[in-house]
């Protein structure tokens, strides 16, 4: 069959192109390791997501082994395997990416500017959960994954150079247990992170309750706009 150009525009202008640039992230804090002076915690999420100028959605293979009893040899699917994601950061005037991903580490591992003791912590203390959204044209989500139990691995030295005036940009790269998908198209609604705020917890309860309350009699509808109204 001879490629259609016609049914190829149909195509594209139908489902339209998902564009690299669009995209959001909401970084989880460890609530286990102090960040302060740098950032109570939250603030700083919010300020690394805006700094944030290159990220990656998560991709997934799957680890084999070969079974051969008799002819060609067969790959036995075992266990999913997961890449480690890179950031890039463009970094404030005081470096204060820099000193909050190394002070990370610091912390996980036991040494830098606090301590010495190198007495490695426990995962449950210095790992996070992290978010990655992207949007359409219209700024709108339509596709959202969740890193689990996410921590930096690797943070990059920055180039100093006196011929040139490029901007510091940081680049991290953070490993986790696993990922997954939490939203697709925005039809479909998540629960708001664990460390957001009441605001966004009423806020994705009130669409919730009011996509349920409209398959309700008057009755229904008035007791969930109660449980609201109380939260």
């Amino acid at each position: 069959m001879a490629f259609d150009v016609n049914q190829f525009r149909s195509e594209i202008g139908k489902g339209g192109i998902s564009k690299q640039s669009h995209f959001d992230v909401f970084f989880g804090i460890p609530r286990d390791i102090n960040f302060s002076p740098i950032s109570t915690g939250s603030a700083l999420g919010r300020g690394l997501a805006f700094r944030c100028e290159t990220a990656e959605l998560p991709g997934v293979s799957l680890q084999t082994i070969d079974h051969k009893i008799y002819g060609p040899a067969r790959k036995i699917a075992y266990a999913n395997a997961y890449n480690d994601i890179n950031f890039s950061f463009l970094c404030s005037h005081d470096l204060k990416e820099k000193v909050f991903f190394d002070r990370w580490i610091e912390e996980i591992s036991g040494s830098g500017q606090k301590s010495n003791t190198y007495d490695v912590k426990y995962l449950s203390q210095y790992k996070a959960d992290q978010f990655i959204y992207q949007y359409d044209e219209k700024g709108r989500k339509q596709y959202a994954c969740q890193l689990i139990d996410a921590y930096p691995i690797t943070v990059s030295p920055l180039s100093l150079n006196r011929d040139s005036d490029g901007l510091h940009k940081i680049n991290v790269t953070m490993t986790y247990h696993r990922w997954t998908r939490i939203l697709w198209k925005e039809s479909v609604i998540p629960l708001p992170p664990p460390t957001a705020g009441r605001g966004s917890f009423v806020a994705a309860a009130s669409a919730i309750g009011g996509a349920a309350a409209s398959f309700l009699p008057a009755s229904g509808q008035q007791a969930i706009g109660a449980v609201l109204t109380s939260i």
